[in-house]
């Protein structure tokens, strides 16, 4: 039940999850810190999870996919080139695979679905 959830977390400071903290491993250029079921427990049941991505100057996040669920990317310092091809059938207005390329700034916010 949501009170046995609640109940496994008897700390106040269980709720708090620190985006300062060090990512193991990593890359040259940049990191990830995920808050997710695995890293912050009372995300467990929620279906909800948060990254924060820091990266430099000519960074690159490497390619991926979202099998779970969608990721919303929002810049709060910097710019961001961004590129995201959707699943298959998605056609630009010549007739090819569509690819959604955008470069976003401080507080704006591009979405990548799943899949």
């Amino acid at each position: 039940s949501v009170a046995d959830r609640f109940n496994l977390l008897p700390d106040d400071t269980q709720f708090v999850f620190d985006f300062n903290q060090p990512q193991k491993s990593a890359g040259n250029s940049g990191e990830l810190v995920a808050a997710n079921r695995k890293t912050f427990p009372a995300l467990i049941s929620t279906g909800s999870g948060m990254v924060i991505g820091r990266i430099g100057p000519y960074g690159m996040n490497t390619f991926h996919i979202h099998p779970r669920s969608a990721e919303l990317q929002l810049v709060v310092q910097g710019r961001l080139v961004t590129k995201m091809t959707p699943e298959n059938g998605v056609l630009n207005v010549n007739g090819n695979r569509r690819v959604i390329r955008n470069v976003i700034g401080p507080y704006q916010m591009t979405p990548f679905y799943q899949g």
